[in-house]
């Protein structure tokens, strides 16, 4: 089973409590997804950040870790996902984080994480 550990806990909420800093509100939530991969099955804790803007949803991000406990990947939804693509794909950063793929999906924008560089943060 594959959990968030201490330091990247403290990461998703420096992150959160920024989203917050910047005049929206945020909501934070952890959750354990069950799915099988190529190596049969198993269990993720993901962490949610609910963004509001007026008190509506404006995006979601899902936050997928490692092995180790580290984010190694975020999912993004909501509204200006092209811009949020296109941001990511040209600075090849993401909420701080020094981005290794990002790709654009009809619902989401699925971004791949350097976990080395969150590592050494």
């Amino acid at each position: 089973m594959s959990q968030f550990n201490e330091k990247s806990k403290r990461l998703m909420q420096n992150l959160a409590a920024n989203i917050q800093s910047s005049g929206y509100q945020g909501r934070m939530n952890y959750y354990f997804e069950t799915g099988t991969g190529p190596y049969g099955m198993g269990i993720t804790q993901v962490c949610q950040i609910f963004i509001y803007n007026n008190g509506r949803e404006a995006n979601r991000l899902d936050f997928w870790c490692d092995d180790n406990g580290f984010p190694e990947s975020v999912a993004i939804y909501g509204t200006g996902l092209y811009g949020h693509y296109n941001d990511i794909a040209r600075t090849k950063y993401c909420f701080g984080f020094k981005v290794t793929d990002v790709e654009m999906d009809q619902n989401f924008v699925d971004v791949y994480l350097d976990v080395n560089f969150i590592k050494n943060l």
